[in-house]
């Protein structure tokens, strides 16, 4: 009803709180595409909201808030880049480490980080096959692990790191 009531008079910007609280599944998803359809027709919206699972499903930019002041602001991109899960590998030599990705595990999918650093996105293969690749073929590696997080322990991250 809320929603329906900020709509009257055909506004250019929406700011919405908690829309979607106390909603059933059905409605979550239903208001979701509402919200969608009137973004790509237009209507700016800002939705305040804890629901932070909701957020990442419709949001185009987002920006955190902790103690009343804004602690950071980045859109899709930059969120998807920072969350998204990888393995990380740190070795001696990442030009070489690559070659041996692509050619001796067939993967294609990374991002050289830095002259030492490697994130692969590619999960066909598991870190251990990685790591013994590697150094089967004379790369030092310094270390393995997964990486990335949740929306949610992403803000969490944020928050502790501000305190």
């Amino acid at each position: 009803m809320g929603l329906a009531l900020s709509l009257l008079g055909n506004p250019d910007f929406l700011i919405l709180d908690e829309l979607v609280n106390g909603l059933d599944p059905t409605g979550v998803i239903e208001i979701r595409e509402i919200l969608k359809r009137l973004n790509k027709e237009g209507i700016s919206i800002l939705i305040s909201s804890h629901i932070l699972h909701d957020l990442s499903q419709i949001s185009t930019r987002y920006g955190f808030i902790h103690k009343g002041k804004l602690i950071k602001e980045l859109d899709n991109q930059e969120l998807d880049e920072s969350c998204r899960q990888a393995v990380h590998i740190e070795v001696n030599d990442a030009s070489k480490a690559i070659a041996i990705l692509e050619q001796r595990l067939g993967i294609s999918d990374y991002k050289a980080i830095s002259s030492s650093e490697i994130h692969v996105y590619d999960f066909t293969r598991t870190t251990s096959e990685i790591a013994t690749r590697l150094v089967l073929h004379d790369v030092s590696l310094k270390s393995i692990k997964k990486i990335g997080e949740s929306l949610e322990e992403y803000y969490a991250a944020l928050i502790k790191e501000v305190e």
